[in-house]
């Protein structure tokens, strides 16, 4: 099986073709994907949609991740995305950082078997959701170390911090994307699905109906700060920037 192109893959997305190759999506929390791909994950006709943590922690109203799975099984469903695979490893929500490790052996055996993952990037926005773009990129890069087939990596923004404020779905204006203008069909098809997130709708309701965005996966160095508050859902503490890249780069160097 040859990898495709990215290249091809985005261009692909962004014209709303169908990607036929193997393909696997890797979140963070259930809901993750629709924030970042509604309008994507119905094109990915062979999809590994992969999940690190069940999204306790971000439960609210009692809502246990017994819940947040069927509010996704909904949303889904508005967008008519079957995936051929769900996984889930049930990392703790919250600290994905310090399971890295645990995340990347995971991620090798599953990424062998795509050739195309979309992930989120590393913006700074939610710690899990860097810890994602860590983990995509030491799994892909170990894949390619160990000569086996490798995916190729796409990833996705849903929220970093501006001068200005905190953008949504969206990359900076300098970045080479797929902006993803979304068609009227598209956006009715978002709101629903993102309606169905019920014990979320504090978080997915800030979010944009008429836009998404896709680009290639640059490589990072996770080991290097960004400016200071960045990690937007750190809560008050001033040293949980710190301490999230005390812990990456403690895991980048048994990779090294």
């Amino acid at each position: 099986m040859t990898s495709p192109d990215p290249g091809d893959a985005l261009q692909a997305i962004a014209a709303r073709r169908d990607v036929a190759a193997p393909a696997a999506v890797v979140v963070a929390h259930p809901d993750d994907e629709v924030l970042g791909l509604s309008a994507v994950l119905p094109h990915l006709k062979d999809l590994r949609l992969i999940h690190a943590s069940d999204g306790a922690k971000g439960a609210v109203d009692g809502a246990g991740p017994e819940a947040r799975f069927r509010e996704l099984d909904a949303a889904l469903s508005v967008l008519n995305v079957t995936p051929a695979a769900r996984i889930c490893y049930a990392l703790p929500d919250g600290a994905l950082v310090d399971h890295l490790g645990d995340l990347v052996e995971r991620l090798v055996e599953d990424l062998a078997q795509v050739e195309l993952v979309l992930t989120h990037a590393f913006e700074g926005g939610h710690p899990d959701h860097d810890a994602c773009a860590v983990a995509v990129q030491a799994a892909v890069a170990r894949l390619h170390r160990d000569g086996q087939r490798a995916p190729e990596r796409l990833e996705f923004a849903l929220y970093r911090r501006e001068p200005t404020g905190v953008a949504l779905n969206s990359f900076p204006v300098d970045a080479e994307i797929a902006p993803l203008a979304l068609t009227g069909e598209e956006q009715v098809r978002r709101v629903q699905a993102l309606a169905a997130f019920e014990s979320q709708q504090h978080v997915v309701s800030r979010f944009p109906a008429d836009r998404e965005a896709v680009r290639l996966a640059p490589e990072f160095d996770a080991a290097q700060p960004r400016a200071p508050g960045a990690l937007l859902f750190a809560g008050a503490d001033p040293h949980a920037e710190g301490r999230w890249r005390t812990a990456a780069a403690r895991f980048l160097a048994t990779e090294a």
